[in-house]
């Protein structure tokens, strides 16, 4: 509260902005770094999310009346003053509600594998994603699963009152707190079941579930989100404050701050904007390479297309001595990949590492890459950006696809169709940006100082081929770029190394 200047991370201050509660002291000032990820983030923070885990742990927390958590340790502290029959109506609430839960959770499982079952598409991270709209959930067992949170928001609502009725005892200030604390948690539990199940006439957010279908039976993700975060922004934040500045590097598309304004709700009468240029010598420290014979992954020629690229990154390890990073934008691609990779490499030259398979955060993989002389990472998602590999660690980064969004995601789905329905170009005013900004991380992965030397190999022949792919090239440093054969590529980047 004394300081002069907080620092904190994008959730803090997001969180801060939208809820009633003050996390931050009152400020008017403020700079946000990367700042390409604001707008997600406030999104995220003013949507909401529930799962089978939070909610148990959060229960759990709180325990039952002879348990050693939270309420256990309060009864011991005050054995002589608590009333038995409210123990005991806890204690009955509280196993009910835990049943509940995994019913439900089981049940939403079920749910979606069955609403899911020709249609396998995984997000990035594996998982099955399902958009839940209020005309297409009329089946029976969507009628049981609204039932089943009605059950359980009753159970939500006793277990508070519960809580209240225990305020009875004088307890001390610091288990005062502890119990508001808790009591907050179960109400926010409620809203939320509300919101996700209940509330139906609500279009300007988009709800969808996650499953992992190979997980645990009630591994479920729900997630309510705004469809578009610009007016909010506006006006909770952008004109409240006495000053704003963004920065990243990835904030322009094809020169333009004109796609970031809108996202972000940026009002024009108070903007200035600024491009400062690259302290890097991309001309001598980038070569550029794109092959023109891969096999056309439009087509149905997907397979045909991954041996392609492992061929391509086996040839080049060759080349770099491996110190590569491959960048995939499915974790199926990703994992496909690997395991042909993994067959291909003779006599274990290369140590190969792969997010979601070597086992790890994303600073271990990086760590673990670092620390062999010939390795191979690939990456997906996360690896796009805020992965640094300074010096001779990482010599060649290949991106296989062009980073578009998958078309499939239910955020992504909802906003193309408010494009739509406002008779603007979802592809140009929405899927294509978002790409290009993507690719311009994944490109900046590879210099990171004035000194790094290196090679950039583009799978994907959309960025030449296409009427849009000067939007990718453009929104890049100028470069040395050589389009031709995978033959004249590859001894391109034999003579330059």
């Amino acid at each position: 509260m004394q300081a002069d200047i907080i620092i904190t991370n994008h959730a803090l201050l997001c969180t801060d902005m939208f809820h009633q509660y003050q996390y931050l002291p009152s400020y008017d000032k403020v700079i946000i770094d990367e700042a390409h990820h604001f707008e997600e983030t406030a999104s995220k923070r003013y949507g909401l999310k529930l799962d089978y885990v939070h909610m148990l742990y959060a229960l759990n927390q709180i325990g039952s009346s002879t348990s050693d958590s939270w309420l256990g340790q309060v009864l011991y502290d005050y054995a002589e003053m608590t009333d038995t029959a409210l123990l005991q109506r806890w204690d009955d609430h509280f196993e009910k509600a835990k049943h509940e839960i995994d019913d439900l959770f089981r049940l939403l499982f079920q749910y979606v594998l069955e609403k899911n079952k020709y249609d396998q598409s995984l997000s990035d991270i594996g998982r099955i994603q399902y958009r839940l709209q209020a005309a297409d959930e009329t089946e029976t067992k969507w009628k049981r699963i609204k039932e089943m949170v009605n059950r359980l928001s009753t159970l939500l609502h006793e277990l508070c009152n519960d809580l209240v009725s225990l305020q009875q005892i004088d307890l001390d200030g610091q288990t005062e707190t502890q119990l508001q604390n808790h009591k907050s948690i179960l109400e926010s539990f409620y809203d939320n079941l509300q919101e996700l199940f209940l509330k139906t006439d609500d279009t300007s957010v988009v709800k969808w579930v996650e499953i992992e279908a190979k997980g645990a039976k009630n591994a479920v993700y729900m997630y309510s989100e705004p469809i578009d975060m610009s007016q909010l922004l506006s006006k909770e934040f952008f004109e409240v404050k006495h000053s704003v500045i963004l920065t990243s590097a990835t904030l322009t598309m094809n020169n333009s701050f004109s796609f970031m304004k809108k996202r972000l709700g940026i009002p024009e009468n108070r903007l200035e904007s600024k491009m400062i240029p690259s302290p890097f010598s991309y001309k001598d420290q980038v070569q550029l390479l794109i092959p023109n014979d891969f096999p056309d992954i439009r087509y149905g020629n997907q397979d045909a297309f991954i041996e392609a690229s492992t061929e391509a990154i086996l040839s080049l390890a060759e080349i770099t001595s491996g110190r590569m990073l491959v960048l995939f934008t499915s974790y199926d691609m990703l994992k496909k990949a690997y395991y042909l990779l993994r067959d291909a490499i003779v006599d274990q030259a290369y140590m190969l590492i792969a997010q979601g398979i070597t086992s790890g955060s994303r600073s271990r993989l990086k760590k673990n890459f670092q620390s062999f002389d010939k390795a191979i990472l690939l990456g997906t998602s996360s690896f796009w950006e805020g992965v640094d590999i300074p010096g001779e660690d990482l010599s060649c980064l290949v991106i296989v696809r062009l980073p578009f969004e998958a078309p499939g995601h239910p955020l992504f789905e909802a906003k193309s169709e408010k494009l739509k329905q406002e008779g603007k170009n979802a592809f140009f005013d929405l899927s294509l940006p978002n790409a290009v900004i993507r690719f311009k991380q994944g490109f900046g992965r590879l210099i990171r100082t004035q000194h790094d030397r290196g090679i950039v190999f583009v799978c994907d022949a959309r960025i030449m081929k296409s009427r849009y792919g000067t939007f990718f090239t453009k929104s890049i440093p100028e470069v040395s770029t050589y389009y031709d054969t995978t033959t004249k590529v590859l001894e391109k980047a034999r003579q330059w190394f």
